[in-house]
């Protein structure tokens, strides 16, 4: 394949260690079931302390290389697998936290269709059920986000290609995206409040940020319960 064409993509499926396959003379990349996993557990089940969840994903990327974490295909649900909104009760605020987790990590974030406008089902064949097509039977709210979260990462360099650290703490899933380039330093933290309570916003970050990119108004120091900050 590579033969006919060098710009092929090749991802393979494997639901467990990858790295065989990620040698250079199989596959490009791989379905990140291992981020799948994590996210559903932490966002859809609560299984997680922040703390734990963001242990989880280093010990992930520990796994692989960096230019694999760089082009990983990732995402929370597939064909094989229970849709997310029906794994989390089909509460739309866990939904949305974990999409602007997927949309900012490392990696290239994919959703299966339905998602964006908030397509529930149980296992196959529930989960492969037909896309309904009557606008009026969508979640407009939802695909809104979701759109505002793919402009976001069209947009920004550091959730595009940049490097990622954590700083989570007992209440706060916390990621920052970096990147540099040329006489530029670019950073963009992700903050996802899984609570039912406002938290405070490290004073380090209040410190560095002034203005909460999804929805497009000046960073203050709080994070209201359950939802998620991308802060530059």
């Amino acid at each position: 394949m590579k033969d006919y064409n060098k710009e092929l993509v090749i991802i393979g499926e494997n639901w467990n260690d990858s790295n065989p396959w990620l040698l250079g003379d199989q596959f490009d990349t791989v379905m990140n079931y291992g981020v799948a996993y994590r996210a559903v557990s932490f966002f859809a089940k609560s299984k997680f302390t922040c703390e734990e969840f963001t242990q989880k994903l280093v010990n992930l990327l520990m796994t692989y290389s960096d230019p694999i974490n760089e082009q990983m295909f990732n995402f929370l649900d597939t064909h094989d697998t229970e849709r997310f909104l029906y794994l989390a009760n089909e509460d739309e605020t866990c939904l949305k936290n974990a999409l602007a987790f997927l949309y900012g990590y490392i990696g290239v974030p994919c959703i299966f269709y339905g998602t964006e406008i908030g397509l529930s089902g149980g296992m196959d064949p529930d989960s492969r059920k037909t896309f309904p097509w009557k606008e009026e039977l969508w979640n407009h709210q939802l695909l809104s986000y979701i759109k505002r979260l793919i402009s976001l990462r069209k947009a920004e360099v550091a959730i595009r290609k940049g490097t990622i650290t954590f700083l989570s703490s007992a209440e706060l899933f916390i990621m920052k995206r970096s990147y540099e380039g040329d006489n530029i330093y670019i950073y963009i933290y992700i903050i996802i409040n899984t609570t039912n309570k406002k938290q405070t916003i490290p004073i380090q970050i209040q410190n560095e940020v002034s203005q909460e990119l999804l929805s497009g108004k000046a960073a203050n120091s709080m994070i209201p319960a359950n939802s998620s900050y991308y802060l530059r």
